[in-house]
């Protein structure tokens, strides 16, 4: 590769649109008939951006009462998931779920659709592992 900028004029052929001035410190290709053409390099940094992947798996623990029969659990685990929740385990009394976003869930809202579903939560935790 040459680092090489074309003293000449560039005569551009029909429809053809000039090549943009740049700096000394982009690599350019110098190509046949006297073109230049510029190619750019994404650098990779050694500092990673943290907004770049801020999705995390946090599990959380509900407490559901009266969540004691079957068809209860069959009705939480709908609404946990219709929340995009990942639903873990759901048993009498309790439901253990994923959450893979980068924001908290809307508790607000999930546990209004419980209570909609006859499944009010009494109690919500983080999981620690």
């Amino acid at each position: 590769m040459q680092m090489a900028r074309s003293s000449k004029p560039v005569q551009l052929k029909h429809n053809q649109t000039p090549v943009p001035k740049y700096s000394l410190a982009e690599p350019a290709i110098q190509l046949r008939g006297g073109y230049t053409s510029i190619i750019q390099f994404a650098m990779s940094t050694s500092h990673p951006d943290p907004a770049a992947n801020n999705t995390q798996l946090v599990r959380y623990s509900l407490q559901l009462p009266t969540m004691t029969e079957p068809d209860g659990v069959v009705a939480v685990r709908e609404v946990l998931q219709q929340h995009h929740l990942i639903v873990d385990r759901v048993a009498a009394a309790e439901a253990i779920v994923t959450s893979a976003t980068g924001t908290e869930p809307d508790w607000v809202t999930i546990k209004k659709a419980l209570q909609v579903a006859g499944y009010p939560v009494a109690h919500t935790a983080t999981v620690e592992e």
